[in-house]
């Protein structure tokens, strides 16, 4: 039995604490027999033995007390030395342990399947126990590695990924959602990659034009990075629920992210290819019926990343759309969250979601700033708007 490994399939909607959201979020995936890759997570025992195991609890504990959220510099100084204790402190052994086998484990499985290999890549993705919830978006703050190679550069990236709880991004959006920093820990999700000719994000309702009767695809060659890291302008095609495609546009698609021996490698795509649209209808068509599984599994709409491999399309996560309007935005039930200012201010989500990059400190700073100055406005009467009263107390 192991105590710091949970596969993927052993985890459902209740492995939040232990999985984060994203590995939650997978083994939930899974378990409704939808095409994700195989992978393992390790869970947030590891990353609280870590800690516990150098004394870094109380040290950061104290490092914190001396940082004012307010202030960059005071901000970036201390992440960047949390960081720096992370990943240079020993890892336990019994930790190290229960990962190498399970990476072994994990290699067999893919070595015994038509795409597998006995050298297996992995993405290694961090999971915090705050990320992918429905009424805040941690997406993007935290780090992830692609192509990881070999037991050294696992258990590397392993600390690599906890170390990057601390980015001066995810502290500073931490503070302004009242997360008690230390309250958040971080499991690390390690899933067999699958060598993309095409991959890309895939809303199951339209979050640009508001419409729950139509899907948003993006779509690159090679690995799905580029197009969430906004590093390329992807393909783009809206469809109908049923299938019908409504309109096309077509991408620059300049370079590609492409899997290859130990690692990855960044490539030009030769101007033919550029011209061409990277999807056949055939694949936006599995994409549809793929979205329409999903969004039926969760019962609303959802962002979603996948993967097309020799010709299988993989999904890699969902997670809710968080920008969407509730169905009955007329009604004052659905506007509680807006007024009681639970959750995400409703400016800073938009902004956050929408953003290619994940949000400076100062970046946060001057849109908190605007978000309760326009909430006050508007709270108060000034711009001539009122809320209901059990809204206003």
């Amino acid at each position: 039995m192991t105590i710091y490994i949970r596969f993927l399939e052993e985890l459902n909607e209740d492995s939040l604490p232990q999985a984060g959201g994203k590995g939650a979020n997978l083994g939930v995936l899974i378990n409704a027999q939808l095409p994700v890759p195989p992978g393992f997570t390790i869970i947030t025992e590891a990353y609280r033995a870590h800690l516990d195991s150098s004394g870094l609890r109380d040290k950061i504990s104290q490092r914190l007390k001396n940082v004012n959220a307010q202030d960059l510099e005071s901000v970036t100084i201390a992440s960047r030395e949390i960081s720096t204790w992370i990943e240079e402190a020993p890892m336990p052994e019994e930790i190290k342990d229960e990962i190498v086998n399970a990476y072994i484990k994990l290699a067999e499985r893919m070595a015994a399947s038509d795409t597998g290999t006995t050298r297996l890549q992995v993405a290694v993705r961090s999971s915090a126990t705050a990320e992918d919830l429905p009424s805040a978006s941690f997406a993007g703050q935290q780090e992830t590695f692609l192509g990881v190679y070999g037991t050294e550069a696992l258990l590397q990236h392993t600390k690599k990924c906890w170390a990057s709880l601390w980015t001066s991004q995810a502290v500073s959006y931490r503070s302004s959602m009242n997360f008690e920093h230390l309250k958040v820990e971080l499991a690390v999700v390690v899933q067999a990659m699958v060598s993309a000719d095409a991959a890309g994000v895939m809303f199951t309702a339209n979050p640009v034009s508001g419409s729950r009767e139509e899907i948003l695809i993006s779509a690159s060659y090679g690995l799905g990075e580029t197009v969430v890291s906004g590093a390329v302008t992807p393909d783009t095609f809206i469809v109908s629920k049923k299938g019908a495609i409504k309109q096309r546009i077509l991408g620059t698609k300049e370079h590609r992210i492409l899997l290859v021996e130990g690692g990855i490698k960044t490539e030009q795509v030769p101007p033919v290819d550029r011209g061409k649209y990277c999807l056949t209808d055939a694949n936006i068509a599995e994409l549809v019926s793929l979205a329409n599984r999903v969004q039926a599994h969760y019962g609303s709409p959802q962002d979603t990343e996948w993967a097309l491999a020799k010709g299988t399309i993989y999904l890699l996560q969902a997670r809710p759309i968080t920008t969407m309007d509730p169905v009955n935005g007329n009604n004052p039930e659905s506007l509680e969250l807006l007024w009681t200012r639970r959750g995400e201010p409703s400016m800073i989500q938009d902004v956050i979601e929408h953003s290619p990059e994940p949000l400076t400190p100062l970046d946060m700073a001057v849109f908190c700033i605007g978000d309760r100055a326009f909430q006050k406005a508007a709270l108060t009467g000034i711009m001539g708007l009122s809320a209901p009263k059990k809204f206003t107390k």
